[in-house]
């Protein structure tokens, strides 16, 4: 007997994340013309648009900041 393959998606469609869970939120109002852009982008990085926007954010911001790392580090 074999096992049904894993699950990718939940039912709403969004992938399933191995990483803590999002409780926040970021609404971000745009043109079509920049959204369809930002899409582009994160298709040609086989990303979703949510986390070519996150990877982004964070390179622009520095996040998380060293401090963080280290702590996350000491408790793994």
């Amino acid at each position: 007997m074999t096992r049904p393959a894993p699950k990718t998606t939940n039912p709403v469609g969004r992938p399933l994340n191995d990483s803590a869970a999002a409780s926040g939120h970021i609404h971000l109002r745009v043109v079509m013309a920049r959204k369809n852009w930002y899409v582009r982008m994160a298709r040609l990085h086989n990303l979703t648009l949510a986390e070519w926007m996150q990877r982004e954010c964070d390179e622009a911001s520095g996040y998380p900041p060293k401090s963080q790392l280290v702590t996350a580090n000491i408790s793994s």
